[in-house]
């Protein structure tokens, strides 16, 4: 197996938790994961004929989205970290995909320490609120 697809297996589970809450009503699901040797943020939306919704709104339980958080956070995020280091690639400190659940599209874009470092006050839930928001129309 290469390294990329190693990478994207370990992601397609986390994409893959989500569709087992989701409701036939969601179009979009939109993940955001901070994650260093700190501190550790998952949130997420939901995309649902137009509009961009929070877990509550678009039906899926806080129950569950925490669930899906605990698993990214104790298991998914070391994985990945080992299959970085397997590889010997870097591994990103921050996450950002969105999965479009009737054709399967899958984007992704990553951010790593010294893309981070080089911000004033970084704030990850900050840039995650900006990141969803600028999904709005």
């Amino acid at each position: 197996m290469i390294f990329e697809d190693a990478f994207t297996e370990k992601q397609s589970e986390i994409i893959s938790m989500f569709l087992e809450v989701i409701g036939d009503n969601v179009d979009t699901i939109y993940v955001f994961i901070q994650s260093d040797e700190w501190s550790a943020m998952e949130t997420c939306a939901f995309g649902v004929k137009g509009s961009i919704l929070g877990n509550l709104e678009a039906g899926i339980s806080d129950k569950d989205i925490l669930e899906i958080f605990d698993v990214i956070e104790d298991e998914i995020i070391p994985e990945l970290e080992d299959i970085c280091k397997e590889y010997d690639m870097p591994m990103p400190q921050e996450f950002r995909y969105v999965y479009n659940v009737a054709s399967g599209a899958f984007d992704s874009n990553y951010r790593y320490g010294e893309e981070l470092s080089a911000l004033e006050d970084y704030n990850s839930g900050i840039e995650a609120q900006k990141w969803i928001d600028s999904f709005k129309v």
